[in-house]
């Protein structure tokens, strides 16, 4: 009996494993003709690309080099000049060495940190800890090396929960040995969760490694390119008309097993609240009739509990970036399309009224062709400030990631006559110009647009045309550079088996040329906090180079005045500005902080404490706030009408005027906008 269950088992085994490799070679198969036909600069597959490919797997599997031992990678390195010959002979039983591998790493982990549940640690000082910076990370020697670390892990962790508990008053070396076995054993407990969600991930560990070299291949052709299963396909191209209710934010489980704000929604209760941020991690959810501790769930269950019509009204409790707990109240709103999710402000400093509109993302209604989005609300909100009087817009597109690019089309055409916008290149060399698609312009004024390091891809866009016909001075820190365009596109049309994001072509704008890898330069530049960390799209590996076309219509741009004299003004108020001083200052230190690692400390609860005190010093120090009022803004009449009915949407439409009117941003742009008026 015995014999025969084994029997049944193993022909199981066999049969799923079959299937598995017959689906990953379809799913290979699929991608190479894909790329070859769709990509716009598809790669030769060759040693270069087995090489590129090999170290992108690896990094997929194993990013901080926290699993595979130095044998593992000695054993693994034999396809390093193979995977090119794998691809094209379709052989596509190669990956199971790694998955082998990483279960046995895994079950490693398990048992080092079972063992570490009974261990004795000693916190006086014998244990040492020595910070390194990403870029030196190795992997490990041996089992022995990786108990070392995990035992240190588990220690630094357990003192860290201490600090953060009520208890951390106490110094006393004495009370901590009372309760540290308990916080020791919840530490410990998170790790194993986190192992067991790698061990046991959905669908497989074998189907988890195959999708990491899918998607590795892809990001070998440039870094906009991946892999998607059908849910994460789901996830990405998620219609956020057709949701009935929602607190506007989405979330998803980060490497760390921390569940993070991935994306907050324009127009929703967590939007206008302003409180939460993308990238916050997510500790704790509470309604009124029940409570989601965020330990050990996958993100799903974040979903659900989210989504659920009992719970109108959540507390979520997130950790900030500079790891300060904060609490927020949001309660459960309907998104509809038709609401504005940007509103119009009037700066009035000196009896010159300027619009302000701050476009956060350029968001659409992706089930209707004819839906609202970003560029009808921004026209509805123009038309209010031009009932007011003002002299000139300002456009805000800081951090904006772009979005739609229909909609970002739409609202070039608002600024211009008529004309070309850009030029696509396709990967068979041909071009098509994108153009106005109606003519005149909605809106006449002299405008400024105010980007930075993170302003991308469709704000991008609209910034390029808007400089490319003069129509707007730019101002701010060079753009991302990110000129290329993405389509989602089924790995078969007639079969279920994935899907590819692929870029599929590069924008050029009516000058052909581009700002790919180059970003967009300032037409007059202020400092930016981010300019040292140079995250920008020409730092990602096998990023697609900038290029020149020659254009096949001409644009005729307006006559905007020289702005030599009004650069050199705006040089000398931002040398003397004490804000702008600080921001040049902290650009170098949050670079050092991120990148410079401490030198080496011991482990005690006092020298703990004392880092994390002084590093959330050099947050607060980094990330300073104005506190001075250095503008007066106003809501147009339109809008004061509107929030009157109410209270909620009352007072914070008076946070954001107050957070306005301390912009050092804004105060310059908005100098800077007066003295272009000005000029005769």
């Amino acid at each position: 009996m015995k014999y025969i269950l084994c029997l049944i088992l193993s022909c199981v085994c066999y049969t799923t494993f079959a299937q598995q490799e017959s689906l990953f070679c379809e799913q290979i198969s699929a991608i190479k003709e894909l790329v070859e036909e769709h990509h716009y600069k598809p790669k030769t597959i060759d040693d270069e690309f087995s090489k590129g490919v090999f170290n992108l797997f690896l990094n997929h599997l194993d990013e901080d080099k926290d699993y595979f031992f130095e044998e593992d990678i000695t054993i693994l390195k034999a396809d390093l000049n193979e995977i090119d010959n794998y691809v094209l002979d379709n052989n596509c039983n190669f990956t199971s060495k790694y998955s082998e591998l990483l279960k046995k790493r895994y079950l490693d982990y398990n048992i080092i940190f079972e063992d570490l549940k009974s261990e004795t640690i000693d916190y006086s000082g014998t244990i040492t800890l020595s910070p390194i910076s990403k870029k030196d990370y190795t992997y490990f020697k041996d089992i022995t090396n990786l108990k070392s670390s995990l035992k240190k892990r588990v220690a630094y962790k357990t003192i860290v929960d201490y600090l953060g508990s009520k208890d951390s008053l106490n110094t006393d070396l004495g009370y901590f040995k009372i309760v540290e076995p308990a916080l020791r054993l919840k530490v410990i407990d998170r790790e194993l969760c986190k192992i067991n969600e790698l061990l046991f991930p959905e669908n497989g560990l074998d189907t988890y490694v195959n999708n990491q070299f899918l998607d590795a291949y892809l990001k070998y052709q440039d870094p906009n390119s991946s892999f998607f299963t059908n849910e994460e396909k789901e996830v990405y191209q998620n219609d956020l008309a057709t949701q009935k209710k929602s607190f506007g934010v989405v979330t998803q489980k980060n490497r760390n097993g921390e569940i993070v704000i991935s994306t907050i929604i324009p127009g929703s209760s967590a939007y206008k609240n302003g409180r939460l941020e993308e990238g916050n991690i997510l500790l704790n959810l509470k309604s009124l009739d029940s409570e989601l501790q965020i330990n050990c769930i996958s993100n799903k269950d974040v979903v659900i509990f989210l989504t659920d019509e009992k719970n109108k009204n959540i507390k979520f409790t997130v950790k900030d970036k500079n790891e300060a707990i904060k609490t927020i109240i949001l309660t459960k709103t309907e998104i509809k399309v038709t609401e504005n999710a940007v509103t119009g402000f009037i700066i009035n400093k000196n009896n010159l009224k300027i619009g302000y509109i701050k476009i956060p993302s350029f968001y659409t209604d992706y089930s209707s062709p004819n839906g609202r989005g970003v560029s009808s609300d921004v026209a509805k909100e123009i038309y209010k400030l031009q009932k007011e009087g003002i002299e000139g817009l300002i456009i805000d597109l800081q951090f904006n990631g772009g979005g739609s690019m229909q909609e970002a089309i739409n609202l070039s055409g608002m600024f211009i006559d008529r004309g070309p916008l850009s030029i696509l290149k396709f990967n068979n060399g041909e071009t098509f110009t994108i153009r106005d698609p109606k003519r005149g312009s909605f809106f006449n004024k002299p405008m400024l647009i105010i980007q930075n390091d993170f302003s991308a891809s469709a704000s991008e866009f609209f910034t390029a045309a808007m400089q490319d016909y003069k129509r707007a001075i730019v101002v701010g820190e060079k753009s991302f550079g990110k000129s290329t365009a993405q389509n989602i596109m089924p790995l078969k049309e007639d079969k279920n088996i994935g899907f590819c994001k692929v870029t599929v072509e590069l924008f050029y704008r009516v000058t052909g040329k581009t700002h790919q890898a180059k970003g967009i330069i300032p037409d007059i530049t202020l400092p930016s906090l981010y300019k040292k960390l140079n995250n920008t799209e020409a730092s990602r590996e096998y990023v697609i180079l900038d290029s020149t076309i020659t254009p096949t219509l001409n644009h005729f741009t307006t006559k905007l005045k020289p702005l030599e004299s009004i650069s050199s003004e705006s040089s000398k108020r931002v040398l003397e500005n004490n804000y702008f001083k600080i921001i040049s200052k902290n650009s170098q230190e949050l670079y050092n902080v991120i990148n410079i690692p401490s030198l080496p400390y011991k482990l005690t609860i006092s020298n703990i404490k004392n880092k994390r005190i002084k590093r959330s010093e050099s947050y607060k120090t980094i990330f300073y706030q104005n506190e001075l009022k250095l503008l007066d803004v106003e809501n147009t009449n339109a809008t004061n009408e509107l929030i009157s009915y109410n209270n909620e949407e009352k007072e914070e439409n008076e946070l954001i005027i107050d957070e306005l009117t301390k912009d050092i941003y804004i105060n310059e742009s908005y100098n800077i906008l007066i003295d272009y008026i000005n000029l005769n």
